[in-house]
């Protein structure tokens, strides 16, 4: 079986994963993960910081995002 050109994306939702999980479900079907993006944990939603920016957030605020939900 011959390998799929670059540029192909993917959405994968997982409820509950293992660390390089995607990664290795990719490996099985004879694809590389070239990027990955998290883009949600629990209700926290990822859509408005651009790459390679930070938010400085305390551990408290962090997981009352996750629980409650909250974007950023």
């Amino acid at each position: 079986m011959g390998r799929a050109p670059l540029g192909h994306w993917f959405e994968v939702v997982l409820a509950e994963g293992i660390k390089r999980e995607i990664r290795m479900m990719a490996r099985a079907l004879g694809n590389d993960v070239r990027k990955l993006f998290r883009i949600k944990i629990g209700k926290l939603t990822l859509n408005k910081l651009p790459t390679g920016e930070f938010i400085d957030i305390d551990r408290d605020k962090l997981w009352q995002y996750i629980k409650n939900g909250g974007t950023v």
